[in-house]
């Protein structure tokens, strides 16, 4: 079944081409599972290694979208504070501080931090989605392809940014453990919070990308966007007596019929007696479906 809202309409002088366009929305039952397998595609295509989960303090009563946006600004500033270590010598990086101001480095930081060298990592590379809890609050789950990163040191630069030190970071072992975490944190949707993303990822993140090709998929010359259900075009093509002619599975000729001289026919129209039969069947399936 399509779930076409949008169509692109080309007026020629013997037919009316028209061009179904999926709604290509989360909130579809038809276009969701694709969005979602979309989502997951991008997130193996990244080859993430690491995994990080920031969560906002509950209150009740609260904005939710407030929420969100104050989760999304504080990743973009630990971000910063991120690449700013990884500039730092390895005997300087994650240095945590107690509640009496004595600065130390944790042992096992220390060693795993040794093998990366200052100045190595310049850029951030990752995928961030968000997820909707069962008390409304945000959670912001990052796909991070990048070394290690301590996470007491992560709960304590949250704990300074916007009182939210409950932080969970883990390794992942190849795209499909990504694809399992997407699936894991996505049942049906990224959760959407007023108007925001439901998620984005960094410039560099995918490493795999799907070609596009450099043919237009459809000629726009003489074209207009019309807004209609799929269900409303067929009783259009019903209640009209217009003859369809099935090109793709998405796109059909509309031979409409004349009221004076002499009137359109199957063999006036079709070159294949196989294309005219197809063309019958797609219509006549949408008019039991339709009851009509």
């Amino acid at each position: 079944m399509l779930c076409s809202k949008v169509q692109l309409r080309r007026q020629d002088p013997a037919c009316t081409t028209i061009k179904i366009l999926p709604c290509g929305s989360w909130g579809c039952d038809v276009c969701s599972p694709h969005r979602r397998k979309q989502l997951m595609a991008i997130a193996a295509s990244g080859r993430p290694t690491i995994c990080l989960t920031l969560t906002h303090w509950y209150e009740p009563g609260c904005d939710q979208e407030q929420h969100y946006r104050e989760l999304h600004s504080a990743w973009k500033v630990l971000v910063k504070r991120i690449l700013r270590q990884f500039n730092n010598e390895p005997n300087k990086r994650w240095i945590m501080t107690t509640e009496d101001g004595y600065k130390y480095q944790e042992i096992r930081a220390h060693r795993i931090t040794r093998k990366t060298r200052a100045k190595r990592i310049k850029k951030m590379h990752y995928m961030a989605f968000a997820e909707e809890t069962e008390n409304g609050e945000p959670h912001l789950h990052i796909l991070l392809r990048t070394v290690f990163i301590p996470q007491a040191w992560i709960a304590q630069q949250m704990r300074e940014i916007m009182q939210s030190p409950i932080v969970w970071i883990e390794k992942i072992k190849g795209p499909r453990a990504a694809i399992a975490y997407v699936t894991k944190y996505v049942t049906k949707a990224p959760a959407q919070f007023g108007r925001s993303r439901r998620y984005w990822v960094s410039r560099w993140y995918q490493l795999i990308k799907r070609e596009r090709t450099k043919q237009p998929l459809y000629d726009r010359i003489n074209s207009h966007v019309v807004f209609q259900e799929f269900g409303e075009l067929i009783r259009e093509i019903i209640v009209s007596g217009a003859i369809p002619r099935l090109i793709k599975a998405t796109e059909v000729e509309i031979y409409n019929q004349s009221p004076k001289g002499k009137r359109l026919t199957h063999d006036l129209i079709y070159t294949d007696q196989n294309d005219g039969m197809r063309s019958y069947l797609w219509l006549s399936t949408w008019k039991r479906r339709l009851r009509m």
